[in-house]
């Protein structure tokens, strides 16, 4: 048995025969409620013995760690003699010590703690000048500020990405109809090997571009700006699995998926080259002659490609 078990338990006892606070003094003179003094004592228990200490004292373990966590919330320099239930009902507040004032009730405690009073009138049956104090009153509350902030920018950014989305998903049906059409007009103007050689090479080139995109999305070199802004990444990874779920579906569709070391022989290999940093070259003009009808000579312009 704990040396100081009895002495707590005549302290505890002494203190629950206490006469509790009138309705008027509790607010006034909350500071002599009997539950400070307790959750003071308890402060002092051990924490595996506050349950017997409880029940020892014929209490519920749950009120007696009540008022221990009370009491370690608001330290005796911290109290101002308002009620106990007003120190109660801020205890989880960060800026509790500037909410709490003297004589606060605990309706003033409810509502500057977020909460609804007991007696409140529904919000829907408010004027909009009642719900505009009760938006104020809450607002008021530190954390709950920064969760509406929080939730607002979440808000926003989920209207960002789903107009995105949107976007893309018209232009992707646009360039849907385009290629299905290029495709066509390709197949029926040449022959179905080079239409598929045209086609191969478009997804090698989309291929290259989009790993080229994510890994300078990736680069943290010093001294080099981010390709992709950090609040804009959900939307650079909402366009990759876009990609990635319209190849599986390609890849199912397919009536047969070849094994990576297949080869066809009637299938050409395609060859993606480098960019050149000037596609057309530049042409000039040199002299060639023709004869006229009455045999003279003339020059006629010939244009000659620069390899």
């Amino acid at each position: 048995m704990h040396s100081n078990l009895q002495d707590w338990l005549e302290r505890g006892r002494a203190l629950l025969a206490s006469p509790p606070l009138s309705r008027a003094d509790k607010s006034k003179n909350g500071l002599a409620d009997p539950k400070w003094g307790l959750g003071d004592l308890l402060l002092e228990v051990p924490e595996p013995l506050v349950a017997r200490v409880a029940g020892e004292l014929g209490k519920s373990e749950s009120e007696f760690r009540r008022y221990r966590e009370v009491a370690s919330r608001w330290p005796a320099d911290r109290r101002v003699q308002a009620s106990w239930s007003a120190h109660r009902d801020l205890k989880d507040h960060d800026d509790r010590f500037e909410l709490i004032h003297p004589d606060m009730t605990v309706r003033e405690a409810a509502l500057a703690a977020g909460k609804k009073p007991i007696d409140a009138k529904p919000v829907t049956r408010m004027t909009e000048d009642e719900q505009a104090d009760l938006a104020i009153s809450l607002l008021l509350n530190k954390r709950i500020n920064d969760r509406v902030a929080t939730k607002l920018t979440e808000r926003n950014d989920a209207r960002r990405v789903l107009r995105a989305q949107r976007s893309a998903e018209n232009e992707r049906s646009a360039e849907y109809k385009d290629a299905m059409r290029a495709l066509r007009e390709a197949q029926a103007a040449k022959s179905p090997e080079l239409a598929f050689i045209e086609v191969t090479f478009k997804i090698q080139e989309a291929t290259e571009y989009l790993r080229a995109v994510w890994s300078a999305a990736v680069d943290d070199t010093p001294g080099m700006p981010s390709l992709v802004p950090p609040h804009r990444k959900p939307e650079l990874i909402m366009a990759i699995k876009n990609i990635a779920s319209v190849a599986e579906q390609a890849v199912a569709a397919l009536d047969e998926v070849p094994d990576a070391g297949t080869r066809f022989t009637d299938v050409i290999d395609v060859e993606v080259a480098k960019p050149r940093p000037q596609l057309l070259e530049q042409t000039i003009e040199s002299p060639q002659t023709s004869n006229t009808a009455d045999g003279a000579a003339r020059d006629l312009p010939r244009q000659r490609q620069i390899p």
